[in-house]
């Protein structure tokens, strides 16, 4: 076993040190940068070494498969910290749902995975199209990025969300106050999270060379060489460590660390065998002493801490340490620290709209939100100071994200209010007209005597389109111009872009669809269009439909079981309101 042991530690480094580090010298002479994916089950190597041997590295989340993401992932992203590399890629939204998916469906998944340590998108996948019959060339797999997708054109708000948004989760470093010690066996992967991270914290994997190499004591936290720093170093549970490490793990506690977890009773290997296991006993003598997990669980020594058999809420009450953030439930967040600011990524994960409270452990800074989806930066005025924590009242519908940014010293709250009141002045009942693409064979306009969903439409060609149609209808409008008034358009399946009076006032491609109209309604009688598109699902379905002679896609994978799927809801379902904004911002 301990020979077994070595053997496959000795090609673990092989691997980082020979072939991935050596792909990336060839590269580098040659001007290019080696870019790996530093994860895999099965594969003989340790993950984390892995990718520090390469200039650049990518974790993988998909949309259909949600195991595959939170490990590959993480490992990624602290990759990337405990190394010094600024960008964490992922191969981005993997799926078997071609053809379904429009940037709203994306979002949430998405910033999930923004919370999670990645800063940079692969999507997955972009095909090349040589021929201009839609959808063209697909595969079997994959969410469709490219010009045939009907969407594909009309979703720069969608980019522009993820360009702003990893811009700013590029910046800094990764605030955390968790480092879980992958351990040194191989093949290694991930790492368990037990004890588990209390809730409002955050965490980072680290190696043996890391650690080794780079770790050092500053103020009582573990500092690495790349900049990030944590409060507490968690050991795995295993009963073997090499002697080398467990004298760095020594002198970092002596030196002001906190360690949690079990003490090692030998050394794994066969190198210097057996003075090696009676060096492991010695040095866990001296560090655990009396601890035993059940009657004693911790001890000081030299300027640290040790801790086994406790929950990390206890070890972090018997340190004074607090989390980084208080949220609700399904909530998910990321910190990141420049020398200007604190910037937090705070992520509603439910489905479910909020307003209340959230906590931040950060005082003497005025609070900034910075909408990434319209790129609006506005003051936070409300907030409270409780307990070394901010307070600050939020509002997140359904999948919402915010920014929330701390960069100017003041604990002094201004006048106004954080959350918009709005209300109802107008609701646009009665018919449309709709336009539809009439080389899809659907009516070059059709009269919607209310707003109903296309794929329930007695015309074929209404309830299997798919595309782009624009909804059209005047209106009388009698309230303050002068007011600031913007358009609700209620549900929406799945993005629109508004005009009023012929005036482009901007795609909406998730909740809440609703816009600014200030700058072009007027007193009287106006006009509304909302081009309104859903992806090529219905109509696929459509043309595999008994007695079809007419096909309106074409496809290199044709999804031949899609004839008995169900529709996807389609169109602007409303109510189509207008508001008038109560509260001043």
């Amino acid at each position: 076993d301990r020979f077994l042991w070595d053997l496959r530690r000795l090609v673990a480094n092989l691997i980082a040190t020979e072939y991935v580090a050596g792909m990336r010298e060839k590269a580098n002479e040659n001007g290019l940068r080696l870019w790996c994916e530093n994860y895999g089950f099965g594969y003989p190597g340790e993950s984390l070494m892995y990718g520090g041997a390469t200039d650049d590295i990518a974790g993988e989340f998909w949309n259909t498969a949600s195991d595959i993401g939170p490990a590959e992932c993480r490992i990624a992203s602290s990759c990337a910290n405990i190394y010094g590399k600024k960008t964490t890629s992922a191969e981005s939204f993997t799926s078997h749902q071609n053809h379904m998916n429009m940037p709203r469906d994306m979002k949430k998944l998405g910033d999930w995975a923004f919370t999670q340590g990645i800063n940079h998108y692969v999507f997955h996948l972009y095909i090349h199209q040589p021929y201009d019959n839609p959808p063209g060339v697909n595969a079997w797999f994959g969410t469709d990025f490219n010009r045939n997708s009907t969407w594909f054109l009309k979703a720069k708000p969608y980019y522009d969300y993820i360009r702003r948004s990893s811009a700013l989760l590029q910046s800094g470093l990764h605030v955390a106050d968790l480092l879980y010690f992958l351990g040194e066996d191989t093949p290694k992967q991930s790492a368990e999270l037990k004890p588990t991270p209390p809730a409002g914290t955050d965490y980072d994997l680290v190696n043996a060379e890391v650690l080794l190499r780079d770790a050092e004591v500053k103020n009582g936290k573990i500092v690495l060489k790349s900049g990030v720093s944590y409060n507490v170093l968690v050991l795995p549970n295993q009963n073997t460590m090499r002697p080398e490490v467990l004298r760095k793990i020594s002198q970092l506690v002596h030196d002001g660390a906190t360690i949690v977890g079990p003490k090692p009773i030998q050394s794994p290997g066969l190198a210097d065998y057996p003075y090696a296991d009676n060096l492991v006993k010695e040095l866990t003598a001296k560090l655990w002493g009396d601890i035993d997990g059940r009657k004693i669980t911790s001890q000081k020594v030299g300027k640290g801490n040790v801790f086994f058999g406790v929950s990390l809420e206890e070890v972090f009450g018997k340190m004074n340490l607090k989390a980084d953030v208080v949220l609700p439930e399904q909530f998910n967040y990321i910190h990141r620290k420049t020398k200007e600011a604190d910037i937090y990524f705070v992520s509603n994960q439910s489905d479910n709209a909020f307003t209340g409270e959230v906590g931040f452990n950060i005082t003497g800074y005025h609070p900034e939100l910075w909408n990434a989806v319209t790129g609006e930066i506005r003051d936070l005025p409300e907030f409270s100071l409780r307990e070394g924590y901010t307070y600050i009242p939020l509002k997140f519908n359904e999948t919402d994200s915010w920014f929330v940014i701390f960069r100017r010293k003041s604990n002094e709250n201004k006048a106004g209010k954080n959350i918009a009141d709005y209300l109802p002045v107008q609701t646009l009942e009665g018919s449309w007209t709709v336009r539809f693409n009439t080389e899809l064979d659907a009516p070059v306009k059709a009269e919607f005597d209310s707003l109903t969903d296309w794929s329930v439409h007695e015309n074929i060609n209404i309830k299997y389109y798919g595309g782009t149609a624009t909804y059209f209808k005047t209106f009388e409008f009698t309230d303050d111009i002068n007011k600031t008034v913007s358009v609700n358009l209620g549900r929406v399946e799945k993005l629109a872009t508004v005009r009023i009076n012929g005036i482009n006032m901007g795609t909406l491609w998730c909740y809440p669809y609703q816009v600014n109209i200030s700058k072009a309604l007027k007193k009287g009688k106006n006009t509304i269009e909302v081009d309104v598109t859903n992806p090529w699902w219905n109509r696929i379905v459509g043309d595999l439909q008994d007695g079809v002679t007419k096909k309106h896609t074409w496809m290199t994978f044709p999804f031949e079981w899609a004839k008995q799927a169900p529709l996807q809801p389609a169109g602007l379902f409303g109510p189509v309101v207008i508001e008038r904004h109560s509260t001043q911002l």
